[in-house]
């Protein structure tokens, strides 16, 4: 993943942070990774101003293979909402994962 994006060339962006509800967002590149820390709360409409487009999960915490309880449809494409003139994109983030999201030109 890292070798084939040129991931390393630009500096990643803040686009959601929330200590208390202990949450993390960032993109760098095309990518987003959407932390959540909180080992009693999962957040099923987390909402946050993102690059208007198409993002695929390219990985999910939440997965069997990882030990998790695939609550997440890897074949989802999240696309982003023009809410009051701000594009917007929407997951459901369970309690303690990660999700790893690439923007795509579908």
């Amino acid at each position: 993943m890292v070798k084939e994006s040129s991931f390393f060339s630009k500096r990643s962006v803040s686009l959601y942070q929330h200590n208390e509800r202990q949450l993390l967002v960032f993109m760098r590149n095309n990518y987003i990774f959407a932390f959540n820390f909180s080992p009693l709360f999962s957040y099923p409409d987390l909402s946050f101003s993102a690059p208007g487009g198409s993002y695929i999960v390219v990985l999910d915490s939440d997965d069997s293979t990882f030990g998790g309880f695939d609550r997440n449809d890897k074949s989802s494409i999240h696309r982003t909402q023009d809410i009051n003139g701000e594009q917007r994109l929407s997951l459901y983030l369970p309690s303690r994962s990660a999700l790893v999201l690439n923007k795509r030109n579908i």
